[in-house]
C-alpha cells in the first residue's frame, strides 16, 4: 500500500470520527448516555466525563473529541481529562480484545496472546483503582446535575448538517495541523542531513 493511500484511508477515517462525536453531541445523544452513565461519577470520575468510558467501547476518537470539547469550553480542567482517559483504559482494553486480540492476535499466535491478555487487564485493573482512588478524593463534594434527567433528543436536519459541519471543519483543522507538522518535520530533517 503506497503512502497516499493510507493517507487517505487514514484521513477518512479521522473525519468520520470527528462526524460522528459533533453528530452524537448536536442530537444530544451525548448528554443521554451522560445521564445514563452519571453513577460512575461515585467511582472517581468528574460527573461531565461520565459518558466517556461508554464511548471508548465504541470508538476512541469519539470519546477524546467529547472530552477535548469540554476541555475547550472550560467545563472541566485538565487533570478531570486525564483521570477520565485513565479511567477508561479498562474499557478500551475490552474494546481492543474483541475488536483486535482475540479476532486477529490469538489465532496467529495461541496460548502467549491470553497470557499478554490477561497481564494486559490485570495492568489496566491496576491502574484504575489508582486513578479512581485519585478522582474519589477529588470529586468528594462534588454534587451531581440532576437536570439532566430530561434530555430532548434532536434528530432534525439542521442538527445533523451542524453536526457535519463542525465535524468537517474540526477535521480540516487536524489534517492542517497535521499537515503544517509534517512539513516542519521534512525541513529539520532535511536541515539535519545537510550538516552531516
Amino acid at each position: 500500500m503506497d503512502f497516499l493511500k493510507l493517507y487517505i484511508i487514514s484521513m477518512a477515517s479521522i473525519t468520520f470520527g470527528y462526524i460522528l462525536a459533533e453528530t452524537l453531541s448536536e442530537t444530544n445523544l451525548i448528554k443521554l448516555i451522560g445521564t445514563k452513565t452519571s453513577k460512575i461519577a461515585k467511582l472517581g470520575i468528574h460527573p461531565a466525563l461520565t459518558p466517556v468510558p461508554a464511548l471508548y467501547l465504541v470508538s476512541p476518537r469519539v470519546a477524546h473529541a467529547n472530552a477535548s470539547a469540554l476541555l475547550k469550553e472550560g467545563l472541566i480542567e485538565p487533570i478531570d481529562l486525564y483521570i477520565a482517559i485513565l479511567a477508561s483504559n479498562l474499557p478500551l482494553r475490552v474494546m481492543y480484545i474483541y475488536r483486535y486480540y482475540l479476532p486477529v492476535l490469538l489465532p496467529l499466535l495461541g496460548i502467549v496472546t491470553l497470557y499478554f491478555i490477561g497481564l494486559r487487564i490485570l495492568f489496566d485493573f491496576l491502574l484504575v483503582f489508582v486513578v479512581l482512588m485519585i478522582g474519589r478524593r477529588r470529586y468528594k463534594g462534588v454534587k451531581l446535575n440532576g437536570e439532566n434527567n430530561k434530555i430532548k433528543l434532536n434528530f432534525s436536519r439542521k442538527a445533523f448538517k451542524k453536526g457535519l459541519i463542525k465535524g468537517l471543519k474540526a477535521s480540516l483543522n487536524f489534517a492542517l495541523s497535521l499537515r503544517l507538522f509534517s512539513s516542519w518535520l521534512s525541513l529539520c530533517l532535511s536541515q539535519v542531513s545537510q550538516i552531516r
